[in-house]
C-alpha cells in the first residue's frame, strides 16, 4: 500500500510537473504569438491613422487650390489686367477690390490678392497695397522664386502684411494669357492656425506626433511654433519622393511618412508603442494567472491567440484606438477574406450595414447591402469598387483606396477599403470596409463649384464657366444659335442715374433671358451690360427669329422707377452653328460681336444676323 502510495505520489509530482512546464511554455508561445500580432496591428493602425490623415490635409488644401486654380483661369481677370494701363488707376483698384473681397467673403479666406506683372501693384481685398519691389523689400523675393518656378500653383507659409503679420498659408497661382505669357500671380491665404488646430487635435485623438516637413528635412507645419524652420528631430526624408507610405520602427517608435506631391513637402506621422508595452505586460500578468487556475483556459487563451475570431477582433481595436476611431464612420467592418467573415468593429444602428457581424459569406453580402443602399445615379460605379476579383490588385497599388457615392437614404457618402494584413503570398487575407458620411462636405464642394461658375448679380453663369460649356458643346458637334448683346447708351444710365440703378439695370436684362431662353441653353453675363447666350438645336434663322421675338417682348416689359419714362432697348447679334462646318468659340464669338456692331447702327432694340458673305471682314 505504501508502494502503491509513493508511485501514485510520483506520478501525481510528474503530472503536475509536466504540466506546469507545458503550462510556462504554452504561456511564452502564447504570448509571443500575442505580442506578434500586437506588433503587426500596431503597423498597420499607424499606416491607417497616417492615410486617413494624409486624406484630411489634402481635402483641406484642396479648396483653397481649386479657388486659386479658378481665379486664374477667369477670363474677366485676364481681360482686366491685359488692359490695365488703359483704365483709370482708381477704376482698377476699386474693380480689383470688390473681386477679392466677393472671394474672401463667400469662400472665408483670411487672404485674397492679385500681383499684376506689369505694373507690380499688390492688390487686396483692402485695395491697392503696395507695389511688389523684388530688389528693395526682401519680403518680396517669394514672387520671383515663384515665377521662376514656372509651375501652377504653388504653397508658401508666410507672414500676411494685410492682416497684422499672421503666419498664413497661401496658395499661389499663376496667371497666364493665351499664348502663356505671364500676367501676374493670384491667389488665397488660410490661417495657419486652423492647420495647427487640425493637427492638434488629431494628435490628441490617436496620441500621435504629425509634421509637414520639406526635401531638407527642416519642419514647415508643427503644433509647436517653436519647432517650425528647425530640422526634424529624425531623418525619415525619402529623397525619392514616393507616394507611398514608408514605415520604419525604431526603439519602440513607429514612423509613417509619405511625399504630399501637391505641397512638395512630406507627411511624418510618428506613434509611440509604450502603450501597446503596458498592454502587453499587464497581458502576461493576466495569462499566469488564468494558466495556474486551470489547463483549460490555457486551451483557450491559445485559441485566442492563434485564430482571428470576434474577441480577439473586439480586444485588439480597443488596445490599439481602432474603436475610437471608427467612431468617425458611420459604419466600419474587418472583413477576413480567407473564410470570408465579416465582423464588426463600429455600425450606426439605423445604417445598412449594422447587423453584419459575425456573418459568413461575405463578400455577396457587401454587394448586397451596397447595391441596396446605392442611388441609380451611383450603382454603376459603386459596384466596380466594391468588385472583389479587382480588389487585391488595387489595394497593392495602394493601401486605402475610396470611392465617394450617392445613397439613397442618407446623401452622399464615401467607402473605403484599408488593408490590414497580406498573407505568405502578398495576397491581402484582412481588410476594413469603412463608410464615412460627407453629404454636407459634398454640399459644401457644390456650392463652391456653383459659386466659382455663377455670375454673382445675375445668377447666370459667368464668362469662364459659359464659354468653357459652349466649346465644349461645339467640340461634340451639337449645333446652335450663339447670340450677343447689350445695353444701349448704358454708361449714361450709371453717369446720371448712379451705379445701384445701373445695377438694376443689369439684373433686369438677365431676368428677360432667363424668360426667353430654355434651362438647356446657356445663359452667361460677359460682363458689365454685355450677354451671350447659346439656344442648342437652333438651326436657321426662323427659328432665331422666335427667340429674338420674346426677348425683345421681355425687354420692353422692363419698368425701373427710377428711370421714369426711360426705356431700355438692346442690341443683338447672333451666328449660326453647323457641325457641318468647323468653328471654334472665338470664331463664332467675333461674328456675333461683328452683328451687334451693326445692330448698334439701328435705335430701339434690333437685331443682326451674322452674314457669311461678311466673314472675309470678320475673321482677321
Amino acid at each position: 500500500m505504501k508502494k502503491y502510495l509513493a508511485d501514485n505520489k510520483n506520478i501525481s509530482r510528474t503530472v503536475l510537473l509536466v504540466t506546469a512546464i507545458g503550462s510556462v511554455l504554452a504561456i511564452f508561445v502564447s504570448c509571443f504569438v500575442l505580442n506578434r500580432v500586437i506588433e503587426r496591428h500596431d503597423e498597420e493602425l499607424i499606416k491607417f491613422i497616417a492615410a486617413d490623415i494624409y486624406d484630411d490635409i489634402t481635402k483641406e488644401l484642396l479648396r483653397p487650390v481649386m479657388l486659386a486654380r479658378v481665379m486664374a483661369s477667369d477670363s474677366h481677370l485676364k481681360a482686366q489686367l491685359q488692359n490695365e494701363k488703359n483704365v483709370p488707376e482708381e477704376e482698377t483698384i476699386q474693380s480689383m477690390q470688390e473681386y477679392l473681397m466677393s472671394i474672401k467673403k463667400n469662400f472665408r479666406c483670411s487672404a485674397t490678392f492679385l500681383i499684376s506683372d506689369a505694373t507690380k501693384n499688390y492688390y487686396s481685398y483692402g485695395g491697392l497695397n503696395k507695389k511688389v519691389d523684388v530688389e528693395k523689400n526682401p519680403h518680396d523675393i517669394w514672387y520671383k522664386v515663384f515665377v521662376d518656378k514656372n509651375v501652377p500653383y504653388d504653397f508658401d507659409i508666410d507672414i500676411d502684411e494685410v492682416n497684422k503679420n499672421a503666419w498664413t498659408v497661401f496658395v499661389n497661382a499663376r496667371i497666364d494669357d493665351d499664348a502663356g505669357n505671364l500676367l501676374g500671380v493670384c491667389g488665397v491665404g488660410v490661417d495657419f492656425a486652423d492647420m495647427q488646430n487640425f493637427f492638434i487635435t488629431a494628435e490628441q485623438t490617436y496620441n500621435i506626433k504629425i509634421n509637414l516637413v520639406d526635401e531638407d528635412g527642416i519642419v514647415q507645419v508643427d503644433t509647436a511654433s517653436v519647432n517650425i524652420e528647425n530640422p526634424h528631430v529624425e531623418n525619415v526624408i525619402n529623397t525619392e519622393k514616393s507616394t507611398q507610405f514608408i514605415l520604419t520602427a525604431k526603439d519602440g517608435v513607429f514612423t509613417v511618412t509619405k511625399y504630399m506631391p501637391e505641397l512638395d513637402w512630406y507627411l511624418v506621422v510618428r506613434r509611440d508603442a509604450e502603450n501597446t508595452q503596458g498592454a502587453f505586460s499587464n497581458l502576461i500578468i493576466y495569462m499566469s494567472i488564468s494558466f495556474l487556475i486551470a489547463s483549460a483556459i490555457l486551451l483557450t487563451l491559445i485559441q485566442v491567440a492563434l485564430q482571428i475570431d470576434r474577441k480577439k477582433v473586439e480586444e485588439t481595436a480597443k488596445k490599439h484606438g481602432i474603436a475610437s476611431y471608427a467612431d468617425l464612420y458611420v459604419s466600419m467592418h474587418l472583413i477576413d477574406l480567407k473564410n470570408n467573415m465579416i465582423y464588426e468593429l463600429s455600425a450606426n444602428r439605423e445604417f445598412d450595414l449594422a447587423n453584419f457581424d459575425g456573418v459568413n459569406n461575405a463578400t455577396s453580402q457587401v454587394v448586397a447591402a451596397v447595391e441596396h443602399m446605392t442611388a441609380a445615379e451611383s450603382l454603376k460605379d459603386m459596384m466596380n469598387f466594391v468588385n472583389w476579383d479587382t480588389l487585391d490588385n488595387r489595394l497593392k497599388v495602394r493601401r486605402v483606396i475610396h470611392h465617394e457615392f450617392l445613397s439613397k437614404n442618407y446623401g452622399w457618402l464615401k467607402a473605403y477599403f484599408i488593408a490590414a494584413e497580406f498573407d505568405s503570398e502578398q495576397k491581402v487575407s484582412q481588410i476594413i470596409f469603412a463608410i464615412e458620411l460627407i453629404d454636407e462636405e459634398k454640399r459644401r464642394e457644390n456650392q463652391l463649384l456653383y459659386l466659382s461658375q455663377t455670375d454673382e448679380m445675375t445668377g447666370l453663369k459667368n464668362r469662364g464657366s459659359g464659354e468653357k460649356t459652349i466649346s465644349a458643346l461645339m467640340r461634340e458637334g451639337i449645333e446652335g444659335a450663339f447670340f450677343m448683346l447689350d445695353a444701349d447708351k448704358f454708361k449714361s444710365i450709371n453717369d446720371n442715374y448712379g451705379h445701384d440703378v445701373g445695377d438694376k439695370v443689369i439684373k433686369a436684362i438677365a431676368d428677360c433671358l432667363k424668360k426667353s431662353f430654355r434651362n438647356s441653353d446657356v445663359v452667361m453675363r460677359l460682363g458689365g451690360d454685355e450677354f451671350a447666350a447659346y439656344a442648342l438645336g437652333v438651326t436657321n434663322e426662323d427659328q432665331v427669329k422666335v427667340i429674338i421675338k420674346r426677348l425683345f417682348s421681355e425687354i420692353e416689359r422692363i419698368q425701373i422707377p427710377e428711370l421714369g419714362d426711360r426705356q431700355i432697348t438692346i442690341s443683338v447679334g447672333s451666328a449660326l452653328f453647323s457641325a457641318a462646318e468647323p468653328c471654334t468659340f472665338m470664331k463664332i464669338y467675333k461674328r456675333a460681336d461683328s452683328a451687334v456692331y451693326e445692330s448698334k447702327k439701328t435705335q430701339g432694340n434690333f437685331h443682326t444676323a451674322f452674314k457669311k458673305i461678311d466673314a472675309i471682314n470678320v475673321e482677321v
